[in-house]
């Protein structure tokens, strides 16, 4: 992706590479949507429809034809639950991704204190999760996730 670290601005052949670059823009993009959802003025629409140019020339890398061949699928694990009152749901390769996906969505919803999270881990059986004598903030939530669903 040109501009990007990693892009190299030419035509990398990498698959992964690009399938990386457009899950981070289609995350971008979704992310925003789903945050400003009925708030967007023209200006955001525009630069929501600029990240979708980009998303697709990415995957056409400007020609008619995909760049990335099909590959094999990747199976991802999943991770849905509730901490408090707020529902999540993760897909993920590995523990890192899951941290910085569970990260981002701190981030974003701002739970604050939580001392009950409920896990679904690729569809076994839901796992309960209380601190009863505190509560767990920032990143000793996503502690508590990866420490259960490994």
């Amino acid at each position: 992706v040109p501009g990007r670290p990693g892009g190299g601005g030419g035509h990398d052949t990498n698959p992964f590479a690009h399938a990386e670059a457009v899950r981070r823009m289609a995350q971008n993009v979704l992310e925003q949507i789903e945050m400003r959802s009925g708030q967007l003025d023209q200006r955001q629409l525009m630069q929501m429809s600029e990240l979708l140019r980009q998303i697709d020339q990415v995957m056409t890398n400007g020609s008619s034809q995909p760049i990335v061949e099909p590959i094999a699928p990747v199976r991802l694990n999943t991770v849905s639950g509730m901490m408090e009152s707020l529902s999540f749901n993760f897909s993920y390769l590995d523990l890192n991704e899951l941290n910085s996906q569970c990260l981002d969505f701190l981030e974003l919803r701002r739970p604050g204190a939580v001392d009950d999270i409920s896990l679904n881990v690729n569809s076994r059986p839901t796992i309960r999760l209380r601190n009863g004598p505190s509560y767990w903030r920032g990143s000793q939530i996503c502690d508590q996730i990866i420490h259960n669903v490994r």
